[in-house]
């Protein structure tokens, strides 16, 4: 009788009872037997998606059993594990469970100790009884081994354990490996299977590149006649035909797709499925119009996952999208990949239960989708969630979203964490006008939470101050802007009105007394306002209409703004910048006198001398920096740069001085990037001048007072600036496939650090090559 469960298993690996329904790779599970022979350590490397865990588990483990390894011995104990974020414990538990079945934690944990201290021979001495008494090989698969190298570099996050005790614990996993392959007393075969963009990574492990190059296997990709038996052996053997033409259309267009076996095997169990149940018509024929209704090999992933999404209510899908983010983001070389994230995390992250959280998992792997993956981690009770194929990521137009919009809200997050910082060191000043507005529109529709921010940085709540901070600056300004605009003109309308009225009404006592009262009624409504909101804008409102008559209330205002006005004090003198001073003032000027013409600017009384302090400071500073129209004294242009300590700022004390022109690039070594880009070209025997492609003008160059050709030869020290308004990028070497460092940008000086010329004599052209500290 046919078989009726699904022979397709979609995105997740064939596990090693569906081997029956395993076609196509039969000639790779006897090459792999054949380096497993020779070798008891093999790695088998491939793109993500090429079927190494399917090759591993439905392949090569079942010919195992079968006796296809050793003569005359089908018994084996075949433990399979991934390293995860406790590689030893996972080690001793898929021992441990194939020797004792059903392991405790205690036990486990013990196993782990003996491990750390005695090394492989307390996995032999655990194995040695089940040899000798029946005479048992052993076999270990290592799954998914470049979770070894993310383990590595991660911080554990047990608190107890630091960055060191990671790479330690990986080193030693990677140790006992080697060794349990090379040991003769037991006979132990190991293999592992690894994504070939890590393959540099294992340079980090002695004796691990040495045992690769000896029984490295590289999974290769599907001839056209294996892609078919992969097609059509899985429906025969469970009783269905498979349309021939609809073969040859599959396999002509899995070449026009990335992740082309995840993408072939989750069409082909959708299409089943859609055959099984829904196709009355051309019921145990999977044809044409079972491919149509799944969406086609370009949209069916995609679709199967949005059908997954729309069924959840609305704050499940709240949930579902946080939760996506959380599992995916965009790396240095800006691929979208996804990362394992801990359930407790992802519950904080959501602000739901962990129930909740679960539900939603689970109905993203109902329906034969398989489309997230749950591990145990170690001896803890925390699970660690997963995408259980980056395709899912490619594919899905949704997921492809959340992930940039993810990137998006996390690159404005640490922006604004920088700008803090700036603030804090006293490199910058607070959020105002269309930065601050951008800023709050942001945070007030996300909403970051401080477990979402600890993804890219421990500065949530100083970052939370600094807006809180910022608005309330914003606040006074908009109000000060808002009189100046709006207030003073009618003020003084008023007062040309009322100075008509008093010269040719008689009535004019009455009206006075009607302003008076009006005016005390604002007074009391005011105070009252500025007592309960006690906030700098609401006391700058009552100051601005306060008489002498109650001075125990401004000394009392005074007194709450005395800290922050005599912070602002230090910081302007500190800098000693025409900036810096006019910030104080701005800060500390409440309102005005509206009874005066023109309007009297009043300040709190604590800041009124170093008010006026300011005032003068200011008038001497604009006669040095602007007045003379000569720049700040020489003797005062180094202490300008320290103070900047930007890149620009030693670049443009160079460009003039040298009293200091040693100290200056050292600085400029210490704080600046590095970095090369093509800047021109030299013809003929004319070494001198770049004559072709030219990109940077030079703005001046060391020990010389004469004026550059327009066409000048780069020297190591000059000081220059882009040619037009191109940006260029810079790259870490002179290689046109080096990575990307930088972009030159223009209006921006850059110092030439080495100059390097490409080509020998006998060109005619020659590219000109500089290093350039940005």
């Amino acid at each position: 009788m046919p078989n009726k469960t699904n022979p397709y298993v979609g995105l997740r690996p064939y596990h090693t009872d569906e081997n029956s329904f395993f076609f196509g790779r039969e000639t790779q599970t006897l090459e792999l037997l054949q380096r497993l022979y020779h070798h008891k350590f093999v790695a088998v490397i491939g793109s993500s998606g090429c079927g190494k865990s399917s090759l591993l588990r439905a392949g090569l483990i079942p010919a195992l059993k079968g006796g296809f390894l050793v003569e005359d011995s089908n018994r084996w104990i075949i433990a399979i594990m991934k390293p995860g974020e406790s590689p030893l414990y996972n080690l001793a538990e898929a021992l441990l469970k194939e020797i004792d079945k059903k392991p405790k934690k205690n036990d486990v944990q013990q196993f782990v100790t003996q491990i750390e201290e005695e090394g492989i021979d307390a996995i032999l001495e655990r194995i040695r009884p089940l040899r000798e008494k029946d005479n048992f090989n052993f076999f270990l698969l290592v799954d998914q081994f470049e979770e070894l190298f993310a383990f590595a570099k991660k911080k554990p996050e047990d608190g107890e354990k630091t960055r060191a005790d990671s790479m330690n614990e990986s080193i030693t996993l990677v140790n006992i490996l080697l060794e349990l392959s090379q040991q003769n007393l037991i006979p132990f075969y190991i293999v592992f299977t690894m994504r070939s963009d890590f393959i540099g990574d294992c340079a980090e492990y002695h004796g691990l590149p040495e045992a690769m190059n000896k029984s490295q296997y590289l999974v290769p990709r599907l001839s056209r006649q294996e892609l078919k038996k992969v097609i059509e052996g899985p429906a025969r053997l469970s009783g269905k035909k498979f349309n021939s033409a609809l073969t040859s259309k599959l396999t002509n267009n899995l070449g026009d797709v990335q992740d082309e076996l995840p993408i072939l095997q989750h069409i082909l169990m959708r299409m089943w499925e859609y055959d099984e149940h829904q196709d009355e018509a051309n019921k145990d024929v999977i044809g044409f119009e079972d491919y149509e209704a799944v969406g086609g090999i370009e949209k069916a992933l995609s679709r199967h996952a949005q059908e997954a999404l729309e069924n959840l209510s609305s704050k499940e899908k709240k949930i579902a999208k946080t939760l996506f983010k959380a599992l995916t983001k965009i790396d240095e070389n800006n691929r979208k990949i996804r990362r394992q994230v801990r359930l407790s995390k992802l519950v904080v992250l959501t602000e739901a239960s962990e129930e909740k959280v679960l539900d939603v998992i689970n109905s993203f792997n109902a329906g034969g989708r398989s489309f997230l993956v749950i591990e145990s981690i170690g001896d803890s009770d925390d699970k660690l969630i997963d995408i259980s194929h980056e395709s899912l990521i490619r594919q899905w137009r949704t997921l492809r979203e959340l992930v940039v919009e993810e990137a998006r809200n996390a690159k404005q997050y640490k922006a604004l964490s920088v700008k803090e910082r700036q603030y804090k060191a006293g490199e910058r000043a607070l959020l105002t006008g269309i930065e601050y507005e951008r800023t709050e529109e942001w945070w007030n529709n996300f909403t970051p939470n401080k477990a979402w921010a600890s993804q890219y940085d421990t500065n949530y709540e100083n970052c939370t101050e600094f807006i809180k901070e910022s608005k309330r600056q914003y606040t006074i300004n908009k109000k000060r802007k808002k009189f100046r605009t709006k207030v003073l003109p009618r003020i003084i309308i008023a007062a040309v009105v009322a100075a008509v009225i008093a010269a040719g009404l008689f009535y004019v006592k009455s009206q006075q007394k009607e302003l008076q009262d009006e005016l005390e009624r604002k007074l009391t409504s005011l105070k009252e306002k500025a007592k309960q909101e006690n906030t700098m804008a609401a006391y700058s409102d009552y100051l601005g209409v306060l008489t002498d008559k109650d001075k125990d209330l401004k000394k009392e205002i005074d007194s709450i703004l005395n800290k922050k006005n005599d912070s602002l004090w230090e910081r302007a003198k500190r800098f000693n910048t025409v900036e810096e001073y006019n910030n104080y003032l701005e800060t500390v000027t409440a309102s005005v006198d509206e009874e005066q013409t023109p309007p009297k600017i009043i300040y709190f009384d604590v800041a009124k001398d170093n008010a006026t302090n300011a005032q003068k400071i200011i008038e001497n500073l604009e006669k040095q920096l602007i007045g003379n129209n000569v720049g700040p004294p020489k003797d005062n242009e180094w202490d300008i740069a320290q103070k900047g300590n930007t890149v620009n700022d030693y670049i443009n004390y160079m460009e003039s001085n040298t009293a200091h022109y040693d100290a200056a690039l050292k600085k400029l070594n210490s704080i600046g990037s590095k970095g090369w880009l093509f800047v021109g070209r030299t013809l003929g025997e004319n070494k001198d001048n770049l004559v072709l492609d030219k990109v940077f003008d030079i703005i001046a160059r060391k020990d010389s007072t004469d004026k550059m050709e327009p066409n000048a030869m780069l020297k190591k020290g000059d000081i220059v600036q882009l040619r037009g308004k191109a940006h260029r990028k810079i790259r870490k070497t002179t290689s046109s496939n080096s990575q990307d460092v930088g972009l030159v940008r223009d209006n921006t000086k850059y110092y030439v650090n080495e100059v390097e010329i490409m080509g020998s004599d006998d060109n005619q052209e020659r590219a000109v090559f500089v290093e350039i500290i940005f």
